[in-house]
């Protein structure tokens, strides 16, 4: 060990000449402390919580004896990581001294062993310090539920080895709860975080199951299936009320029931799902996932895999909904609106509002708005140049449209390809393009 850091030793034992015979073999490795019993013993590691590497511990003393000790060591948060190496002339010990959860054993007398004693204490702290480093990458240290990618892993074994266990997928989220960071402070959050996860380590050691703070306010539980989530969710619900009486706090639960052969990721995936279908319903802040919305999610992702497809063959028609003036007699036809349907292969003709909604959320909406474009500005040339006649035609214009920097030259290369002027081309701008920043919209 390092000269500017050595661990730290302490040394269990009623008899004078163990302690002394251990202090030499341990001394230039290790700092090391001392108990004459086991009371004494759990008042220093107390003291000094956290800093000793390791206990070495005679069984048969006065006051506290070594498995009073152990037993205590082990029901007690604080000192359950000390490892221990038990100190005994009493083989028949040894078991017992194991089961209750000593690390090693070293027999007495401590004769011509002080490289063996080395040895084992330096293996039993690296092995010790191992543990607590993938144990602290292993929970989140505010809720003390495991992290997002030991959770998974943990529910994957479950999942392989367990196959009798008919495990539910439940995703919790609290709702807005950034709003909440920002009105009462994090640490609030932190408090609110916290009793959730007390209150869900509460509730598995009822029954079987394990859980993860997955994100900022999301709570995964993989537990055996329960006859009442609604239950469920009033418990948590009623945790978080105790502590915020005047800070409305709501939460939201989705669920998934075990599926013969559904992995759990697909499992949590549709329980998310779920979860974000009751967003903001604090009537019904709980959802069941079901075949209905399994088949909507499958046709959502059907959509989106096909988008690409569908604009390399042409399967987007633009409508043309005329506009006419109603203030001349008889009404004049003044321009018109480009109205979008999918006439997909398999599906048959979409309308715009099983697609568009989709589009926008997933950041592709533009992909649409060019070809629409494209389509527009060819058909009113196309239409003057057979007709004689210019009419024009209305787009929309969405928001991702807005804050692209390539906006203006595309609309303006647009417009000279096909020999149009700027006003025969109209700009429909939806609402959600400039609520959020209308200068750059005006500009």
């Amino acid at each position: 060990a390092s000269d500017v850091y050595k661990r730290q030793v302490l040394v269990v034992d009623d008899q004078e000449i163990n302690r002394d015979a251990l202090g030499v073999i341990l001394e230039d490795h290790y700092d090391v402390l001392y108990a004459e019993n086991g009371k004494q013993a759990l008042d220093i590691c107390r003291e000094y919580s956290g800093d000793i590497s390791i206990m070495m511990l005679d069984l048969i003393m006065p006051e506290m004896n070594g498995f009073e000790v152990l037993k205590t060591i082990r029901e007690d948060e604080q000192l359950r990581n000390i490892p221990v190496i038990v100190l005994t002339a009493e083989k028949s010990a040894e078991l017992e001294a194991l089961q209750l959860g000593a690390a090693d054993f070293i027999a007495k007398p401590f004769l011509d062993m002080d490289e063996v004693i080395l040895a084992r204490v330096s293996r039993i702290i690296e092995l010790s310090e191992g543990r607590q480093l993938i144990s602290a990458a292993e929970h989140d240290p505010l809720t003390g539920l495991y992290s997002r990618n030991f959770f998974f892993e943990y529910v994957n074994r479950i999942y392989t080895y367990h196959p009798e266990l008919h495990m539910d997928a439940v995703v919790m989220n609290i709702e807005q709860f950034h709003i909440v960071n920002a009105l009462h402070g994090h640490d609030f959050g932190d408090v609110v975080l916290r009793v959730i996860g007390e209150e869900i380590r509460a509730f598995l050691r009822e029954t079987e199951g394990i859980a993860s703070r997955n994100e900022a306010d999301r709570f995964d539980i993989y537990c055996v299936h329960q006859d009442d989530y609604g239950a469920l969710l009033k418990r948590f619900q009623k945790t978080v009320a105790e502590i915020s009486p005047n800070i409305n706090i709501h939460l939201r639960m989705g669920v998934k029931y075990w599926q013969e052969n559904l992995e759990p990721t697909l499992m949590f995936d549709r329980a998310h799902a779920a979860c974000n279908k009751v967003r903001g319903d604090y009537q019904n802040p709980l959802m069941i996932y079901n075949e209905a919305m399994q088949e909507k999610e499958l046709l959502k992702q059907k959509l989106l895999n096909d988008l690409r497809s569908a604009i390399e063959q042409r399967q987007f028609k633009v409508f043309y909904q005329p506009k006419y003036d109603i203030q001349s007699n008889p009404p004049q036809l003044s321009s018109c609106e480009a109205l979008i349907r999918w006439q997909h292969p398999e599906l048959g003709m979409i309308p715009p509002g099983n697609f568009i909604p989709l589009f926008e959320r997933n950041g592709l909406i533009n992909i649409v708005d060019n070809y629409v474009w494209a389509e527009a500005a060819r058909q009113i040339a196309e239409w003057r140049d057979k007709y004689g006649v210019t009419v024009p035609v209305s787009v929309n214009l969405s928001r991702s449209d807005v804050f692209d920097p390539t906006l203006v030259d595309r609309l303006v290369k647009l417009v000279a390809e096909n020999n149009l002027e700027p006003k025969q081309f109209k700009l429909e701008v939806t609402e959600s393009a400039y609520t959020d920043n209308a200068q750059r919209l005006l500009d």
